[in-house]
């Protein structure tokens, strides 16, 4: 994964880029009807080539390690629909001053 920092001049300095990378396991049940239920575990590892420093002295390191999980739900509707959520949490640090970062999706998935 990259991830990009924005930036407004002035008050920020440091890298713009990140590079995530993580790994992890997945239990997965599936229903007859093709609705499932997956949680996840695993570590993950943030990289910056230099550190993010802001206006509060905040700073993101120049590398970062944590573990993450989720849940995800998919509720089948018909053959090829569902209705898609995950929730889950992440403990490296992705974004300044902000030490477990919660992560929410949802959305609709199609099976061709």
């Amino acid at each position: 994964m990259l991830e990009y920092t924005a930036t407004q001049v002035g008050w920020r300095s440091g890298s713009r880029f990140a590079h995530a990378l993580d790994g992890g396991v997945v239990g997965h049940l599936e229903s007859a009807g093709g609705s499932t239920l997956e949680g996840q575990f695993g570590v993950e590892a943030v990289l910056r080539q230099e550190e993010v420093l802001c206006c509060d002295n905040a700073a993101l390191p120049t590398s970062s390690f944590g573990i993450r999980f989720a849940l995800r739900g998919e509720l089948a509707l018909y053959r090829t629909w569902a209705m898609v959520a995950q929730a889950g949490l992440r403990t490296a640090d992705h974004l300044l001053e902000i030490k477990i970062l919660p992560t929410f999706a949802v959305g609709v998935r199609v099976r061709f």
